[in-house]
């Protein structure tokens, strides 16, 4: 069930997320499993969920700590010297400079109501990979932060013991679970940036 609770919060919430939906499958007319049917990230869903489909859509496995790793969905042709520059810019060690690139080039309304969203579905399994970096490369330049893979959220905790397989309810998983997200630490360590996220959440 968790896809499923996990996707529609965060399209309830306002944050473009994937469909997921439960599938019965059958092979040669025997009962095979339950499963669930995921959308893909690409320019199909970028359409859908009302995005400019010409903009970059990067998949993360990492914490946007690095260009290296990710998997760069839509406007392969150009390369990635746009992620390289967010990544830049939201890692500036000065902090007026990096609050000032913050509110020039996040899409705000919509990262604040993914990170708020992200705590009432105790998706904990991100942000050191685990999501989508969008930006509207032909419109406002704007980066957004999209969920991915939310399998563990609403209590399922991944563990070194049992590791995928703990049926254990985790009930006091951190508000602010933003796993050394460049971005998103950046967002906890602002006080205003901070005030945004915790109003929204509340």
């Amino acid at each position: 069930m968790r896809n499923m609770l996990a996707t529609e919060t965060y399209t309830m919430a306002g944050v473009p997320g994937h469909f997921s939906f439960a599938l019965r499958v059958h092979t040669n007319g025997t009962y095979y499993s339950l499963a669930n049917l995921m959308e893909q990230g690409n320019e199909d869903f970028l359409k859908r969920i009302g995005f400019d489909p010409s903009g970059s859509l990067y998949k993360m496995y990492n914490a946007l700590t690095s260009v290296s790793g990710n998997e760069k969905k839509t406007r392969r042709w150009e390369g990635t010297q746009d992620l390289q520059n967010l990544i830049t810019g939201v890692t500036s060690a000065d902090a007026n400079t990096r609050l000032a690139y913050i509110y020039d080039n996040i899409n705000l309304p919509e990262t604040i109501n993914f990170a708020a969203s992200k705590v009432v579905n105790s998706d904990h399994d991100c942000c050191h990979k685990n999501h989508y970096m969008y930006r509207d490369s032909e419109g406002t330049g704007e980066w957004s932060i999209l969920p991915w893979d939310v399998d563990l959220s609403f209590g399922h905790v991944w563990n070194s013991r049992t590791n995928y397989f703990e049926d254990s309810l985790i009930t006091n998983v951190a508000p602010y679970v933003v796993n050394g997200h460049t971005l998103l630490n950046a967002m906890t360590n602002n006080p205003t940036l901070q005030s945004m996220w915790a109003r929204r959440m509340r």
